[in-house]
């Protein structure tokens, strides 16, 4: 049962991530151009500040497993491993949002 939690909360957190990646954009389009000029420096800028969002769900999740249990190895390998796939797909949604 804590398995399937967290794959759920995993994908969820990644999901999430890819959305707000691909779509969030605040700014007007003078300011999208500039970002293209640079755009390996702003991809990478961009996606490490939309993987915040997953570093607060993986410690959350780490958070509750080690509540649920009492094992804090294990709960941290699983919050290292969904936060590298949140980061995955952070970049993916980003580049994503720079492909237009």
């Amino acid at each position: 049962m804590i398995k399937l939690f967290n794959y759920t909360w995993i994908g969820i957190s990644s999901f999430f991530i890819l959305l707000v990646s691909r779509f969030l954009f605040l700014g007007s389009e003078e300011d999208f151009d500039f970002l293209k000029t640079d755009l390996v420096i702003n991809v990478l800028k961009r996606a490490v500040s939309v993987a915040s969002i997953g570093l607060i769900s993986m410690f959350l999740l780490v958070l509750i497993n080690y509540l649920k249990t009492k094992e804090l190895n294990k709960s941290l390998k699983i919050g290292i491993y969904g936060l590298f796939i949140c980061t995955f797909f952070s970049l993916l949604g980003t580049l994503l949002f720079f492909n237009n």
